[in-house]
């Protein structure tokens, strides 16, 4: 994000055009993600790609150049899900659960059931902190892919609701900090960031309710982990430098906007 943003600040597609603007960013953005699908993992590099798309978008590339990045991407997918029969296996189970209700709640929905079960046995109030019970070998990936279930089980609805509120709150100061600001870098990086941060929140929620196909991502600041939760606490101390630099702009021109008029 930071190399991308100081990037398009310094060789604005827009005045470049496709080739010298635009295909430089993307070929980087299509590199790394690229790399991340080989492990495989495709849910990460298609965030990833999506969080490059967002930012080469905000930086004011045309709107028919963005055609090709979403082609590339859709083949992408086609070929991931081609090659890795595990993928076309959980996309299968996703489709058929939001069609027909039926879930394969001994193979490869396995995952999703006890999730839903976990969400819908913590009611209003929940079972209380540390007293729930999916996290004890009936749900996989309980302490990662899957916190908001367990989160959910023990903290009840309310729990949850507190969780997506604050989730709503980061996302809005992030937002509100990039539109604020007067650099082209820093709009973008804080673009980016709280783009990427909203993306990760949105799948994770969608796979522990059933909305997205089961995939292994994890919910930022929430999820165990180390690697993760370094990158996304480096993303929220840029965000906040972001916001502390369009407080010091504001108030310099509020003063001299009281100088002028005094």
């Amino acid at each position: 994000m930071l190399f991308l943003a100081w990037w398009l600040k310094r060789r604005p597609p827009a005045e470049l055009g496709f080739w010298r603007g635009f295909a430089p960013p993307l070929a980087l953005v299509g590199a790394l993600a690229g790399l991340i699908l080989l492990e495989p993992n495709l849910s990460s590099a298609g965030l990833l790609g999506l969080t490059g798309f967002v930012m080469v978008y905000l930086s004011g590339t045309r709107l028919r150049h963005m055609a090709v990045p979403i082609a590339l991407g859709g083949l992408l997918v086609v070929f991931a899900l081609k090659t890795h029969p595990y993928m076309m296996g959980r996309l299968a189970t996703f489709i058929r659960f939001t069609t027909t209700g039926e879930l394969d709640n001994r193979g490869a929905g396995w995952q999703l059931d006890q999730s839903l079960i976990a969400i819908g046995s913590g009611g209003w109030h929940g079972r209380g902190l540390g007293g729930g019970l999916q996290k004890y070998l009936f749900l996989p990936e309980a302490h990662t892919d899957f916190i908001f279930s367990i989160l959910a089980e023990e903290l009840g609805f309310l729990g949850a609701t507190a969780l997506l509120v604050l989730f709503a709150l980061l996302v809005w100061r992030g937002l509100r900090a990039a539109v604020r600001s007067r650099d082209p870098f820093a709009f973008l990086l804080a673009g980016g960031l709280t783009v990427q941060l909203g993306f990760y929140a949105i799948a994770n929620l969608a796979v522990a309710t059933g909305l997205a196909p089961t995939t292994g991502l994890p919910l930022p600041f929430v999820s165990y982990g180390g690697s993760a939760l370094l990158a996304n606490l480096a993303a929220a101390g840029l965000l906040y430098r972001v916001s502390v630099l369009n407080g010091s702009h504001e108030a310099l021109a509020k003063q001299r906007w009281s100088r002028e008029n005094a």
